[in-house]
């Protein structure tokens, strides 16, 4: 996992981009292959647990997914600049 963004450097990425915004971010999901998601946050209803998963609706797909902030391999947004590494 020496490839991945650092967690706190993909938590400020993601408070930089906000709610409601696209973005797409490309992590390493449980079995250590690659996804890519072109997903966006909603404003949460609970406080989230930074070391639990992320969850984002997958804009691609309608649907709902998630991510670990510490498995995220590059992160990019049309509000930032992105982070990759």
């Amino acid at each position: 996992m020496n490839n991945t963004l650092s967690q706190e450097l993909v938590q400020h990425t993601l408070s930089t981009i906000g709610y409601n915004k696209h973005f797409q971010v490309t992590f390493l999901k449980k079995d250590d292959t690659e996804r890519t998601l072109t997903a966006m946050m909603e404003e949460p209803k609970n406080p989230l647990n930074a070391d639990g998963p992320m969850p984002v609706l997958n804009i691609t797909d309608g649907g709902y997914s998630s991510f670990y902030t510490n498995r995220v391999l590059s992160i990019e947004s049309e509000q930032s600049e992105g982070a990759t590494k």
